[in-house]
């Protein structure tokens, strides 16, 4: 996995217009039938290739993030690989919506109809809100965050979607908030005026 991320970083574009098949069947060989470890590094290549490539590899690999996703509906992953596939089709809402609409109207391969393709959309917007408190880090819960607006701003006239908005926007407040805690300059609690104590204390 570390030589196709080498090889798509020293070969750009080129390498994915030439070899993008071969990369496409080895992460479908991969997905669903490795362990943990094996699942991780996997999800890791693939994030690499979506950031290098944002367009290119949401479309290549939509196979991929099928497959994850039924995997997903069907609980058949770990806690860990899960959130990392979780992690990998919420960027592909953020980066390509088209790819995402592909990977969600895609079950086990063959066409779903548009009922299936609903459903799956809702199961990714629950399992995103649910999952964001797992996430280490900000910017997956930033990635999450965004991937639950770019789904609402399509989607705004589903009113099952909607009876989500409140615990969308509670993830909302949370990256925010999350985010401004890592803006906000250190300073020691003995630094501190008295009157301001109160708040280290708390």
């Amino acid at each position: 996995l570390d030589i196709i991320v080498a090889y798509a970083v020293v070969g750009g574009a080129a390498f994915m217009r030439t070899h993008g098949q071969s990369v496409l069947d080895i992460f479908l060989a991969i997905t669903g039938n490795v362990r943990d470890r094996g699942a991780v590094a996997a999800s890791e290549a693939i994030e690499v290739l979506l950031q290098l490539f944002p367009l290119e590899a949401s479309k290549l690999l939509v196979p991929v993030f099928s497959t994850m996703l039924d995997l997903l509906m069907a609980k058949k992953e770990s806690t860990l690989v899960s959130k990392n596939h979780d992690n990998l089709i919420a960027r592909v809402a953020v980066q390509d919506y088209d790819a995402f609409e592909m990977l969600i109207k895609t079950q086990q391969g063959h066409e779903a109809n548009a009922a299936v393709a609903r459903e799956r959309m809702l199961f990714v917007v629950r399992d995103l809100i649910d999952k964001t408190d797992m996430h280490w880090g900000t910017l997956r819960k930033k990635l999450s965050g965004m991937a639950l607006c770019a789904i609402m701003a399509r989607n705004n006239a589903d009113e099952e979607l909607l009876l989500e908005l409140p615990m969308m926007l509670n993830v909302l407040v949370q990256v925010l908030a999350e985010l401004d805690e890592e803006k906000a300059p250190y300073q020691h609690p003995e630094a501190a005026p008295a009157g301001h104590l109160v708040t280290f204390i708390g």
